[in-house]
């Protein structure tokens, strides 16, 4: 669910990658300043801030397949 999150701005033609999303959290989650978002939460739905990032490796995330994507936990 979240790769196809990721990739609905991609295909509509919204943006040529996902980062280059303006209203993506991606950058806000990755950055250290102050945010009213509660990063931390999300980090933890990674497991922490480096699962975050692989998870969002764009090239990992084309190269799966979209019925067999490992997903860092279930929920």
């Amino acid at each position: 669910m979240k790769v196809q999150i990721l990739f609905d701005r991609v295909h509509h033609g919204f943006c040529e990658s996902m980062f280059d999303y303006p209203w993506s959290s991606f950058l806000t989650v990755s950055s250290p300043l102050k945010t009213k978002l509660k990063r931390n939460e999300v980090l933890n739905w990674f497991a922490n801030k480096d699962g975050f990032n692989d998870f969002h490796d764009e090239q990992k995330i084309k190269d799966a397949s979209p019925l067999h994507i490992d997903m860092p936990h279930s929920f």
